[in-house]
């Protein structure tokens, strides 16, 4: 995993200006290092050189989304929402897919607030 890490890093180095290299370095920390923290930091600087980049803006949803629910889910509310919060910033269909579970969890956080 060092290895193919260094190769990333040297891919970004000798590709500038592009954001494939950085939104590939990203999948890999998700995917393989398991370092979701880290991916997020790849997928902002590829959304730089391409801000309409649906699937790199997806994923950094996917990541916000699936850490708001683990907050959720360890009742830690204001933790879950701004990391909902996030999600909202890379969904831009509110009808999509990941728009709908936002929207869901958004509700189920409002329940919680008005009990």
């Amino acid at each position: 995993l060092d290895d193919a890490e260094i190769g990333y890093q040297e891919l970004i180095r000798r590709v500038k200006e592009s954001g494939e290299p950085l939104a590939l370095y990203g999948d890999f920390l998700v995917k393989e290092k398991n370092d979701p923290a880290a991916a997020i930091e790849q997928y902002r600087q590829a959304l730089i050189w391409s801000p309409d980049d649906s699937v790199t803006r997806s994923k950094l949803a996917a990541i916000f989304l699936r850490r708001g629910v683990e907050y959720l889910n360890q009742q830690q509310y204001a933790s879950a929402e701004a990391q909902f919060n996030q999600a909202a910033k890379y969904i831009p269909d509110r009808d999509s897919a990941q728009g709908r579970l936002l929207a869901e969890h958004q509700a189920k956080l409002r329940e919680i607030r008005v009990r």
